[in-house]
């Protein structure tokens, strides 16, 4: 939460991760830039809705809910997906 509005994708434990995020009426598109040393083994994106297809770049992606398990980020990697309501 936010000024009291819920964040579109929150990514807990990785505070050397960035995260960017769009709207766009149906699908939610995230980057996330890893500007650390280490991996990030298996990232978890939570979201504010429940998706039904994803679309990823430079990872894999399985929807659980509103959680969004990735496959393993390098450091100073990038990865992103495109997430369907």
């Amino acid at each position: 939460m936010l000024c009291g509005t819920e964040l579109p994708a929150v990514v807990k434990g990785n505070p050397d991760l960035y995260v960017q995020t769009k709207e766009n009426g149906d699908s939610l598109a995230v980057g996330l830039w890893n500007f650390f040393a280490d991996d990030i083994p298996e990232p978890v994106v939570t979201i504010r809705f429940e998706g039904s297809r994803i679309r990823t770049i430079n990872c894999t992606a399985e929807i659980c809910g509103r959680e969004i398990r990735l496959s393993r980020i390098e450091p100073f990697g990038f990865a992103a997906f495109e997430i369907f309501r």
